[in-house]
């Protein structure tokens, strides 16, 4: 963290709201990020049971679904749907023709014969 974190308070550092702030007038001697921690325990939280079934409940919910639809609309927006899509197709191409092509025979087998 190359900045001033956002609530610090330097240098009055006896109200700074973070315990363990390194805050100081040359910043080339600290290197410290106050989300660290929080980050970590975050970590361990979504890894955990709990935080699985967390996520499940979220991705299911209807602000779940609405974020996962905005995720997607900025995929398509910028354009790395459309790239994700080329880079599949070049590493798969010969199984999807492959399937493309067992889709064609099984319609030409399928297909209703017209006795008049």
């Amino acid at each position: 963290m190359n900045t001033k974190p956002k609530r610090c308070c330097y240098p009055d550092c006896f109200h700074c709201p973070y315990v363990d702030c390194r805050w100081n007038s040359y910043p080339t001697s600290w290197a410290y990020n106050h989300s660290e921690p929080e980050k970590l325990r975050d970590k361990r939280y979504m890894e955990s049971e709990k935080g699985k079934e967390a996520q499940m409940r979220y991705a299911q919910s209807d602000k779940g679904k609405a974020r996962d639809k905005r995720k997607q609309e900025k995929k398509v927006k910028s354009g790395k749907n459309a790239e994700y899509c080329r880079r599949y197709y070049k590493t798969h191409r010969t199984e999807i023709m492959r399937k493309k092509r067992e889709k064609m025979e099984t319609l030409k087998v399928g297909e209703k014969v017209d006795t008049n």
